[in-house]
């Protein structure tokens, strides 16, 4: 049996995906306040916030235990990807803050039938998003850094155990 195929491979993608499934009912969990009072069009990119920050703290936490972030061609792919995505949720976040700056519901989507924004419900609303962007959008990006900063430690500690070894021989 291939190495890529063993029992021990599948049982680590398996387990990652659960960890992906519980990530995704967190974060639709954290959206539920939003989008049960608006159609939310932002949902898919806010989403991806809250997914990011969660994964991403796991991943740099448990680097060494993850098969799959091993090769360096992963890493290194990961680590670029990572590079963009800080400009793209900077951006994304920038955006998010002058809508509600604005303080129009209409900017995030329009109200469900049947919900009624008084300007007290309206201001908790805004307060929950606020809070809510600014937690997550941040987190996504810091998480991002430290992740790349956890890639490069982790590379250069291979770099110097392959050192160590050589000098041995």
């Amino acid at each position: 049996m291939s190495t890529f195929l063993s029992t021990q491979n599948i049982l680590h993608f398996i387990k990652e995906l659960i960890w992906w499934l519980i990530t995704a009912c967190v974060a639709v969990a954290i959206l539920y306040p939003i989008t049960s009072q608006i159609d939310y069009i932002y949902f898919n990119i806010n989403f991806i916030f809250i997914f990011i920050t969660l994964t991403y703290f796991r991943w740099t936490l448990f680097i060494r235990t993850l098969p799959f972030l091993q090769p360096v061609a992963i890493r290194f792919i990961l680590f670029v990807v990572n590079a963009v995505l800080i400009l793209v949720f900077a951006q994304q976040e920038q955006k998010f803050l002058g809508f509600i700056d604005n303080f129009y519901v209409e900017d995030f989507g329009f109200i469900k039938q049947g919900v009624i924004m008084y300007d007290d419900v309206k201001e908790r609303f805004f307060k929950y998003l606020y809070n809510e962007i600014v937690f997550f959008n941040t987190g996504a990006i810091v998480m991002c850094l430290l992740f790349n900063l956890r890639l490069i430690v982790a590379w250069w500690q291979l770099y110097n155990y392959k050192m160590g070894n050589m000098l041995e021989d």
